[in-house]
């Protein structure tokens, strides 16, 4: 194998395969609400701010890159407004409903756990367990059923009535 600089090293996996370079147009050397709130952006109809400059990842987050270390915006923002430690992997950044994954509006920002951010997504219908509409083994469409008793009550589940295979979806 070619010895390989640091920098080449960095874009690469663990098999050696070269990493798809993201441009990082947005960069930050303080982090106050200033430098967040003066960042070039249009708004949506929705009260989005979008950044000017394209520079989100493969998710469609935006990345800045803050002394060098590649950050998402919207965890920063979460973080300067909610007073948050950005490393906190106990909290998620929750996005409001109809919001954008660009956005980093600080009123469409909510702290909140993994698993509230997995009800968001399947409330909003961006989850993608939710957007599965017919049974994988017949092809045909699943009726879609609400447990009202049990341990399971308020489950929702899609049944194929075709050959019967369930399949669940998050609540």
């Amino acid at each position: 194998m070619p010895s390989l600089t640091k920098t080449e090293i960095r874009f690469r996996n663990r098999f050696g395969i070269p990493l798809r370079k993201y441009k990082l147009g947005i960069k930050l050397t303080n982090l106050t609400k200033e430098a967040i709130e003066s960042i070039s952006k249009t708004i949506d109809s929705n009260g989005c701010w979008i950044p000017s400059e394209k520079c989100s990842d493969s998710i469609g987050y935006i990345q800045v890159s803050i002394n060098g270390k590649r950050l998402l915006l919207h965890r920063i923002v979460l973080s300067i407004y909610y007073n948050i430690n950005y490393d906190n992997s106990e909290i998620d950044t929750r996005h409001g409903s109809n919001c954008n994954k660009a956005c980093f509006n600080p009123d469409h920002l909510i702290p909140g756990t993994h698993s509230d951010n997995e009800k968001d997504k399947v409330r909003d219908g961006t989850h993608h367990h939710t957007r599965k509409t017919e049974c994988p083994f017949c092809g045909s469409k699943y009726k879609i059923e609400i447990q009202k008793t049990g341990f399971n009550r308020g489950k929702i589940r899609r049944r194929c009535l075709t050959c019967n295979h369930k399949g669940r979806m998050k609540s």
